[in-house]
């Protein structure tokens, strides 16, 4: 049975929304790899083409993507050819992404990959669907343009103006995929633990309370570290904040929760100055070079990961991974801290591409 015009316009406008917020983060991703020349790891794996290949896959992924958001075409409306080539572009992306999402879920079955891995990329794959689920629709009825009226009386009867997206559909739908998609990555990389060892576990500050009682995120931080430590996995650990609410600032309440759970005094560094996430990541870089340590391991909660290991990026000589705090207490404020992060990630990515050294914000 077909589709209502405002069934086939509403879908119509949902892909064009899409199609404009996939272009939009491929544009985005493509012109920070190329000015920073590394992989940003938060879009579309294209292993095992190299990375100049990857680059003008992206490209040309964001161009057929615009093209189409700007201009949908359907199996009816577009010359034959834009129509080939862009359902074949977004074919072969999708293949690849579902691809590498089921590979990263089989392996995760045997323990060598974390299962949320697989999220980034079958959310890819998903999205592209839609999009190329319109590419296949017809319009219900004939158009004015291609009717007939002596030939067909009764498709005369339906003439109707060429069918176009909703513009409101449209908008809410690149709204919804530029709106989540920094969500997408916290949860699909974030809690992606760290393995094997390193020189250094750096943890990353949270609030202490006026009465110098460590919050809830901050002993979460801290625990995760010091049992890093007594894994042995890590024979120095570097806190790194700012002041906090009254006159014990973050570092001097983590030392104290670690000092308590056996870590030797001496073994903890002590970063006073890291006022945000950006002052950590170059404090604890600097100190790392000074002692000629590469190897970090950098813990915080799994939202707050994919920005940091976005700025590790920055650090050249050093290889940097990250491994979520478990939290053991519920946080009410954690939709704001997701929502905040977010635009946080936004940031990071636009500064990337405008090649910025450093990143405000906490």
């Amino acid at each position: 049975m077909a589709l209502s015009l405002e069934s086939e316009s509403r879908h119509l406008g949902i892909a064009r929304g899409v199609s404009f917020g996939l272009a939009a983060l491929a544009l985005l991703f493509t012109v920070g790899d190329l000015v920073s020349g590394r992989g940003a790891g938060v879009s579309i794996d294209w292993r095992p083409f190299p990375l100049w290949a990857s680059w003008g896959f992206q490209l040309w992924l964001a161009g057929a993507l615009a093209a189409h958001a700007l201009r949908p075409v359907s199996a009816a409306g577009a010359s034959r050819v834009r129509h080939t080539v862009t359902f074949l572009t977004l074919l072969f992306v999708l293949t690849l992404c579902a691809g590498r999402g089921l590979t990263d879920l089989v392996l995760s079955l045997g323990g060598l990959r974390a299962p949320t891995l697989a999220l980034l990329p079958l959310a890819w794959a998903g999205l592209l669907s839609v999009v190329l689920v319109s590419l296949g629709r017809r319009d219900p009825l004939p158009s004015a343009a291609s009717a007939d009226p002596e030939a067909d009386p009764e498709a005369a009867l339906a003439l109707r103006p060429p069918l176009r997206p909703a513009p409101r559909w449209a908008l809410a739908a690149a709204a919804l995929t530029l709106g989540l998609y920094p969500t997408l990555v916290m949860a699909s990389l974030g809690p992606a633990a760290a393995a094997g060892d390193a020189d250094m576990v750096v943890v990353f500050g949270a609030r202490t309370y006026a009465d110098g009682r460590p919050s809830h995120a901050l002993i979460d931080r801290v625990d995760r570290a010091v049992a890093l430590f007594h894994a042995g996995r890590t024979t120095r650990l570097f806190f790194s904040g700012g002041p906090g609410d009254g006159p014990v600032d973050e570092t001097e309440a983590m030392l104290a929760r670690a000092v308590a759970q056996g870590v030797p005094r001496a073994l903890v560094v002590r970063d006073t100055r890291g006022f945000d996430t950006a002052a950590t990541v170059q404090n604890s870089a600097a100190y790392a070079r000074v002692l000629h340590l590469r190897r970090l391991i950098a813990v915080s909660h799994a939202y707050h990961l994919p920005r940091v290991a976005g700025l590790y990026a920055r650090e050249a000589q050093l290889e940097v991974r990250t491994d979520p705090a478990p939290m053991q207490h519920v946080m009410l404020k954690m939709p704001w801290f997701v929502a905040r992060e977010a635009a946080a990630l936004y940031v990071l990515w636009l500064d990337r591409a405008l090649h910025r050294r450093t990143v405000p914000g906490r």
